[in-house]
């Protein structure tokens, strides 16, 4: 996967982190900086979304065949990620550059993090989209992040499930009765 594209799956996973601090500083549209800080917000929050919604819709091509030896479900990791949203809770605020500058540095080191250790599965917009996670083995032991809307669980062990791979060793499961 491009790193573009990795780069706004992150941005989307903090989809509900702008609505947020929009609604907090909508009362300072007098504010020149603030407005611009919400155009910036809104169009990462449709941008992200689109692109999330096209790899979600359209990615699967010419899917692959996995044998799954072992799953683990990773749905509760997200909530690790929604720790983050606490930010706008703890007075901070869109009109002072000092907070504006921070909390940028605090984006781009989590950004950093998630992009380059391919955690960009965490995402509360695949929650809400009702995908599941899974780390799943094969049966050579290559381990892959699942993002599934199925249930897989142990009885499915020892079957096999089509994919598309749409990040180092994240793959994104074919579900061709919806196509």
């Amino acid at each position: 996967m491009k790193k573009w594209v990795k780069i706004f799956l992150f941005i989307s996973s903090y989809t509900p982190l702008f609505a947020i601090l929009i609604l907090k500083n909508i009362k300072c549209l007098n504010n020149r900086k603030v407005i611009i800080l919400i155009i910036l917000f809104s169009s990462f929050i449709i941008l992200s979304n689109m692109i999330l919604f096209y790899i979600l819709n359209n990615h699967i091509i010419a899917p692959k065949q996995l044998k799954i030896k072992k799953v683990t479900p990773k749905n509760n990791e997200t909530l690790n990620y929604i720790v983050s949203y606490i930010i706008p809770f703890i007075g901070f605020e869109l009109s002072n550059i000092y907070d504006i500058l921070s909390i940028m540095i605090l984006f781009f080191i989590i950004g950093w993090i998630y992009i380059n250790s391919n955690l960009i599965f965490m995402n509360p917009i695949l929650n809400l989209l009702k995908y599941n996670i899974y780390e799943l083995t094969d049966e050579y032991n290559n381990s892959y992040i699942l993002i599934s809307k199925k249930i897989i669980n142990k009885s499915k062990i020892n079957s096999f499930i089509l994919y598309e791979k749409i990040a180092d060793n994240v793959i994104l499961e074919a579900n061709l009765n919806e196509k």
